[in-house]
């Protein structure tokens, strides 16, 4: 309850993305100029266009498609107004278009059918997940979402300021100055307490995402104003800093507890365990000296 209450105390901002590639993504996309949110006029018609051609062929009227329907001559102001001189001389020369409507009872689904749809939905779903053992079903949950991607920044607990800047001996930051640590949890297809070659490939390949993913999010960190650099998985050092540091963090580290990890003991070795992904996860660590919850970190990390 304490480690949990610690965690509640401090700024966190978490992230939840299908792969390190969006995250990529998005880090680039800080950088890049762009016009806004909001599409242009020629969009916006062609939007609007749209919807009025799929609600015709679904068979609904144009009074019922209120604001994006087509426009009424006999209300040329916004929000559907006009003048009342204008709604007498347009009534006599508008003339309704009458619309060809295809009777519903040719495309309308029968009772039967969704019935049978129903039915056949059941049946499919309780022959994939009866008597399937639980490795079989944790294989099935990564056809969907193969890579899961959890992003975490928060205030560096101020038990562990002292030790974490040791992992930076040539950065000098004043000691009022914010340390951010960002922790990218990568869900993983195989369990990490085992070893085998599809592990040993599998970590591989992660780690490589979690290197090009960490120099971008440095390099855009880095390009407005800020100090950033993040930990090598393999040896515990920093990647971009000094190459002699007085103190390193492993992946088993124990100082992963208050970043909200467990690490377990397996006796002939350990490792670390998410709270909801268990063994099945890789983590990797960016430092930085930027705010978690300011605008470039939320922009990248946030939904």
């Amino acid at each position: 309850m304490n480690s949990m209450a610690k965690l509640l105390s401090r700024t966190r901002l978490v992230s939840y993305l299908p792969g390190l590639k969006s995250l990529q993504q998005r880090a680039a996309l800080v950088c890049t100029p762009r016009a806004g949110f909001s599409c242009s006029s020629a969009e916006s018609e062609q939007n609007t266009e749209d919807v009025q051609c799929i609600a015709r062929s679904s068979g609904i009227s144009d009074a019922d498609l209120g604001p994006v329907g087509p426009p009424n001559p006999q209300f040329p102001l916004p929000g559907n107004t006009g003048f009342a001189s204008q709604a007498g001389a347009h009534s006599a020369s508008f003339v309704p278009v009458a619309r060809r409507v295809v009777p519903d009872i040719l495309t309308r689904a029968l009772p039967q059918d969704r019935h049978a749809g129903v039915l056949a939905q059941f049946v499919n779903t309780a022959s994939e997940e009866h008597d399937l053992p639980d490795e079989t079903k944790d294989k099935e949950s990564f056809k969907d979402h193969p890579q899961a991607l959890e992003c975490i920044a928060q205030d560096c607990p101020e038990n562990l300021r002292k030790d974490f800047l040791g992992l930076f001996p040539g950065v000098r930051l004043e000691s009022s100055a914010k340390l951010t640590v960002v922790t990218l949890c990568q869900r993983t297809k195989n369990n990490m307490t085992g070893w085998s070659n599809e592990v040993e490939e599998e970590r591989n390949e992660l780690m490589e995402n979690f290197f090009e993913s960490a120099k971008e999010m440095c390099r855009v960190l880095s390009e407005a104003g800020y100090w950033a650099d993040f930990i090598d998985p393999s040896s515990g050092q920093a990647f971009l800093g000094d190459p002699n540091p007085n103190t390193t963090l492993l992946e088993t580290d124990e100082r992963f507890r208050s970043l909200g990890f467990e690490i377990e003991d397996l006796g002939c070795c350990k490792c670390i365990r998410h709270s909801v992904w268990g063994t099945h996860a890789f983590v990797g660590t960016i430092f930085t000296n930027a705010p978690p919850d300011c605008k470039l970190i939320s922009s990248i990390l946030k939904d």
